[in-house]
């Protein structure tokens, strides 16, 4: 998804602001882009296309550019064996037959890099490149900035032509070929309790049966999840085997068989289907599962995406109304409904709890709001309310700290979790049930909050904490840590489910749960700001394009497909930022005014200080920043239940 400007501004801010949003758009729609590298060999400028076969008496210098460039012509549209044939032109036979049958890795570099000759030794050339990303075995995508590649490669004379004799264990492409040989695939794991599917994305090379594509998918499920999510997502697949190869039949039918796993109870049959018919789909509409020689579900020979419907990541639990107007924190620290413009009942809606941040359960109308108060030595400090104020209930004190991040709450809305402390040296986060703080139909709280203290020794040493979301399936989070983006996940008791790994971050306390796999999601983000879950695959993130100025990114949970938001009549920085909890392609919430969806809101200024509230108007990359509405006083902070 590319960015294009809706119109040109006059002023030089609107130039700045062009140029930035111009920047960040070359690198969208591939993993791992950005900007051109800037290389030291005038040759390296120019990019002549490599021919589909060597041409005789190429140089050594040229052989190892088109061994590169010939990564582009990789297909499994033939057999397995054929599809690396087009780099291994460049090798020697010898070095071919070893090389081709299965790269380790896969590395991809800028679209210009440097190949130096060795002064001492005309057939050795080093091949070096600041790391773009790197595709791994388990076919997961990890970016990499402020690496380098560095590998030297040796020519000889193959039936007199110079050939590799030696090529890198990795396959070598270019960032502008990434995209035309791989395609992503989502694979789905589960959440702690096997009721919710969780995403892990993955890169294919193109082509190869159906039938072969699906056996690729199932042999990756049957490995387990990979990056953040290795032994905090579970799986059911965890032990097993392919007991024969897929296969489509006459009907349209794909048949999964499956051998060596345990599946005792009806929750670990349905949670396995889950994971295979979400992975498989769209393309197998139909699908049987049989497990060790029998079908997975004697009254369900056949399953379909509707099947398992109830196990989306996105999906709000429970079957009643659920909170999803958008709400503001105004100038007197009171919460409001952004659209009926009513303020919440009790002190939170009042003011008189000065609330500075706060979210809400969209699947139980749950507020949790940070607010600030005195303690008892007169100096300032922030506090966590939890209440019900749709139902009338107050909202009562559950833990007190220096400073608080905004909450976050799990996906059925029974915990909030929050940061305290985030600019000391050991940051702690807090998970605290949101069952006990108010006795039901009283309108008062009765009840001492319970709460848990989550292992975070992750987050020492990254800088002050300043925000820490929960993805919608409550596995993944994102943390701003120091003005830079980390992602990572959620592990804790299996309840049940497998994994297939050891958890190193597990503690001495069995029930224990702790923020494991935390890593820097991308380097080239700076000064980052407020992070929302547009869904459990998407993050929406406010960050520097030029120094002092910050406009919203789209990118994937892995990093990838990094996307700049439409920055039209957007006239100053980003300090507030709320998207409604719903997928991009569900039906947004609306008001009666507007005629396009407005799920995504920001406030304008300073950090911490009041700012006009806008709604975007039309597609994320064409829209524009409109007011929400111009009887709406300047606001401190936004938020979507959530």
């Amino acid at each position: 998804m590319s960015f294009r400007a809706a119109s040109l501004r006059r002023s030089r801010a609107g130039l700045l602001v062009l140029l930035a949003a111009l920047l960040v758009a070359g690198c969208s729609g591939i993993p791992g882009g950005g900007p051109v590298q800037d290389v030291s060999k005038p040759t390296d400028q120019v990019n002549p296309q490599a021919p589909v076969t060597p041409d005789a008496g190429m140089t050594p210098e040229a052989i190892v550019r088109g061994f590169i460039y010939a990564a582009a012509r990789i297909s499994l549209a033939g057999s397995r064996a054929s599809a690396y044939a087009a780099p291994s032109q460049y090798l020697t036979a010898r070095a071919a037959q070893t090389w081709q049958s299965k790269p380790s890795s896969v590395v991809v570099l800028p679209d210009q890099f440097r190949i130096d000759p060795s002064p001492t030794d005309p057939t050795a050339l080093t091949i070096f490149a600041p790391i773009q990303g790197r595709l791994d075995p388990d076919k997961a995508y990890h970016l990499s900035y402020g690496i380098d590649y560095k590998v030297t490669v040796h020519l000889v004379k193959d039936n007199g032509q110079w050939r590799i004799a030696d090529p890198p264990a990795e396959l070598l492409i270019r960032h502008v070929d990434f995209s035309s040989v791989f395609s992503v695939r989502t694979l789905y794991f589960l959440n702690a309790d096997q009721s919710v599917v969780v995403p892990d994305r993955r890169y294919l090379i193109n082509g190869g049966t159906p039938d072969n594509k699906v056996r690729t998918l199932i042999n990756l499920l049957l490995q387990g999840p990979a990056g953040v999510l290795d032994g905090a997502a579970q799986s059911e697949l965890t032990g097993g085997s392919l007991r024969t190869n897929p296969t489509t039949d006459a009907s349209g039918v794909t048949v999964v068989d499956l051998k060596g796993i345990d599946l005792p109870t009806t929750t670990d049959r349905n949670a396995l289907a889950a994971q295979i018919v979400w992975t498989l789909s769209p393309d197998a509409g139909q699908i049987s599962i049989n497990v060790n020689g029998a079908p997975l579900d004697s009254h369900l020979l056949v399953y379909t995406a509707s099947t398992v419907e109830s196990f989306s990541p996105d999906r709000v639990p429970g079957t009643g109304a659920v909170a999803s107007d958008p709400y503001f924190i105004n100038d007197t620290g009171g919460v409001v409904d952004l659209l009926t413009k009513k303020a919440l009942f009790g002190g939170v809606g009042t003011g008189s709890q000065y609330v500075v941040s706060a979210a809400m359960s969209a699947a139980t109308g749950t507020l949790a709001a940070v607010s600030n108060v005195r303690n008892t030595q007169g100096g300032t400090g922030q506090q966590l309310l939890i209440g019900r104020p749709l139902a009338f209930q107050q909202s009562v004190p559950a833990l007190q700290a220096t400073t608080l991040t905004q909450p976050s709450f799990s996906r059925s809305g029974d915990e909030v979790w929050v940061v305290q402390n985030g600019g000391g040296k050991n940051p702690e986060i807090y998970q605290v049930s949101t069952s006990r703080t108010s006795s039901a139909g009283t309108g008062s709280g009765t009840g001492t909050a319970s709460r848990a203290k989550v292992g975070s020794t992750g987050l020492a040493g990254k800088g002050q904490v300043t925000a820490f979301v929960l993805s919608p399936d409550g596995v993944r989070v994102a943390v701003v840590a120091g003005g830079k983006l980390y992602i990572g996940a959620i592990a804790g008791p299996l309840n049940g489910a497998k994994t297939g790994t050891t958890n190193s971050a597990s503690t001495d306390d069995p029930n224990a749960l702790t923020v494991t796999n935390l890593q820097e999601l991308r380097g080239d983000l700076a000064s980052v700001g407020p992070v929302a879950f547009q869904s459990a695959n998407e993050l929406m993130v406010v960050s520097a394009s030029l120094p002092g100025y910050r406009s919203i990114k789209e990118l994937k949970v892995d990093g990838s497909d990094l996307t700049q938001v439409t920055t039209d009549s957007q006239y100053g920085d980003v300090t507030s930022l709320a998207v409604s909890a719903v997928n991009s392609t569900a039906t947004a919430p609306t008001d009666s005014s507007q005629t396009a969806p407005a799920w995504v809101y920001i406030t304008l200024g300073q950090p911490g200080a009041l700012g006009p509230v806008l709604k975007l108007q039309g597609s994320l990359s064409e829209g524009k920043w409109v007011s929400a509405d111009p009887t709406v006083p300047m606001a401190a902070s936004l938020f979507f239940p959530n």
